[in-house]
């Protein structure tokens, strides 16, 4: 059993590329959730629903067991880990399923068991979102994903400061519009929150609050102008610091890859060597006992 339990934590969990079962396990569950997407898209044509409703419902029956069958071998499996947190047989498991994978993993299928066990989802619709997360599924099969999110995992001091200053920035922006704008466009700058959505919208690239409001005063046009600045930082901070990170945790990729193949290359090496050194001894014993043949003969 336990040797099973490993086999199929490898399977689920490949190690590495050179896995062939784990490789295909992963194209197998990667495409499940490719296809998921493009059926949930396709089901918001209501004319294509209804046409093709059955093999919609029999699709989703049969991904939702593909993925309960993935979960409960994922739960099952990793008292298999090489992690030590989770090779308690309670404990260990509890601790991954509140892995945020595995959390996700859940969510994608929750809706389909809460629709079994008789809940009415017409009350609770909002629950019907949740099958997005099978997208989010995916993050587990993208090496590029999971790169990123060990890069904001390092780097979340460096992204925690850059999102207090653009809280700071916002609210201080938010107050100087305000109190310069307020009397000349009462109506529009009614409190505070006015302000604020307007300071938001200038200085993050959402919709154009030009669009909706824009000062008139001098102060509030100056004010306005240095907000838009200031905005083309904020977007650039964070840019920066996780390009940083990319670029930083490449270098230790190659730096990694490079002396995989040094390594590979001086146990190739040695192996040859090795490989040399024992003809050149086989030869040298033969010629030993030519030499001695040749001498008993003579005597």
């Amino acid at each position: 059993m336990k040797n099973l339990r490993t086999k199929i934590y490898r399977l689920v969990e490949p190690i590495s590329d050179e896995d062939a079962a784990g490789r295909m396990f992963t194209v197998f569950i990667t495409t499940v959730i490719i296809t998921n997407c493009i059926v949930m898209f396709l089901e918001t044509f209501s004319s294509v629903y209804e046409s093709a409703s059955d093999f919609f419902n029999t699709f989703e029956l049969i991904s939702v067991i593909i993925f309960s069958v993935e979960y409960i071998l994922r739960v099952w499996s990793c008292i298999s880990s090489r992690e030590l947190k989770y090779r308690k047989p309670l404990l260990g498991r509890l601790r991954y399923m509140l892995r945020p994978m595995m959390i996700i993993d859940l969510l994608a299928v929750l809706p389909f068991y809460i629709v079994t066990f008789g809940v009415d989802l017409r009350s609770i619709r909002i629950l019907r979102l949740f099958r997005i997360f099978r997208i989010l599924k995916l993050g587990r099969y993208s090496t590029s994903l999971e790169l990123l999110i060990n890069i904001i995992r390092k780097r979340k001091g460096d992204l925690g400061i850059t999102f207090l200053m653009s809280i700071v920035l916002i609210l201080l922006s938010s107050f100087v519009v305000y109190t310069v704008e307020k009397q000349a466009q009462p109506d529009v700058f009614i409190n505070i929150t006015s302000a604020l959505w307007w300071a938001i919208a200038t200085l993050t690239p959402g919709p154009p609050a030009y669009k909706f409001v824009h000062p008139v005063t001098l102060i509030g046009k100056f004010a306005a102008g240095l907000i838009q600045i200031i905005g083309i930082a904020i977007i650039a901070l964070p840019t920066g610091i996780i390009g940083a990170g990319f670029n930083e945790e490449l270098k230790k990729e190659r730096g990694s890859n490079k002396k995989v193949d040094l390594e590979k290359r001086d146990n190739e090496n040695t192996a040859t060597y090795q490989d040399i050194n024992q003809k050149l001894s086989h030869i040298s014993s033969k010629i030993d006992n030519i030499e001695r043949k040749l001498k008993e003969h003579k005597s």
